[in-house]
């Protein structure tokens, strides 16, 4: 789901791939449609996928092919609002975004391969979240590698790599995004700065458009229990 630490959760869990299968290739990327399917379909390489509001024909093969599927979710509200203070969209736009990632998550959610994690349990800053990955993926991390990787993923250490994205020489301009970014970790300038707290959206969205939220939503807010938060 977007503003759902998606981007962190990707690289955790093509690190934790890595770390897991020293013999094999791993491929990333992001997948909208199945014009942009190629990767998933590599018979060699080892695939992590990111998606957000990918169109149900690709979101249908990709159910299909997936073996472990990991979905990160958050208050609507809140990603609403972190898409507006962050990235600039209007409140249309981010709703438009928030729902389509949201309805994605909720299709694979309840997947008997799925690892469902949620922003506000703090799963970013919570080394046991590394195990999980790893277990999910048919594996045990050494302490080493856990080590490694937890520290690569504070907020400091991404930060100081995202200062040097656009001097990076396969760094590429997003018209989706409007902002410089990194294919290889799917890491944006916009990423960086962030406080990342819960209830952003009493201060940003005005009751007018909280309501709309609400309504829109409404049952996906009751099914994954974010109707305290939304009140």
């Amino acid at each position: 789901m977007y503003s759902s630490a998606s981007t962190w959760l990707f690289n955790v869990v093509r690190k934790v791939t890595e770390a897991l299968n020293p013999d094999r290739q791993v491929a990333a990327g992001f997948v909208f449609s199945p014009a942009n399917f190629a990767v998933a379909r590599d018979p060699v390489r080892l695939a992590i996928i990111k998606s957000h509001e990918t169109e149900p024909a690709a979101a249908d093969e990709l159910g299909r092919v997936a073996t472990s599927i990991f979905v990160s979710i958050r208050d609507p509200l809140d990603a609403i609002a972190s898409l507006m203070t962050y990235q600039g969209h209007s409140f249309d736009k981010a709703l438009e975004l928030v729902e389509a990632s949201a309805r994605l998550c909720g299709r694979f959610a309840h997947d008997p391969r799925t690892v469902l994690l949620r922003y506000e349990s703090g799963f970013v800053d919570d080394p046991g979240t590394l195990p999980l990955i790893a277990s999910q993926l048919g594996g045990t991390l050494v302490p080493q590698d856990q080590d490694r990787i937890f520290g690569e993923t504070r907020r400091e250490a991404v930060e100081q790599y995202i200062r040097g994205i656009d001097k990076m020489p396969t760094t590429l301009w997003s018209r989706e995004t409007g902002d410089y970014l990194d294919p290889a970790t799917h890491w944006h300038r916009h990423h960086a700065n962030r406080t990342g707290e819960v209830g952003r959206w009493q201060c940003v969205l005005s009751p007018g458009h909280a309501a709309i939220v609400k309504t829109r939503l409404a049952d996906w807010i009751a099914e994954f229990d974010y109707a305290g938060s939304a009140e």
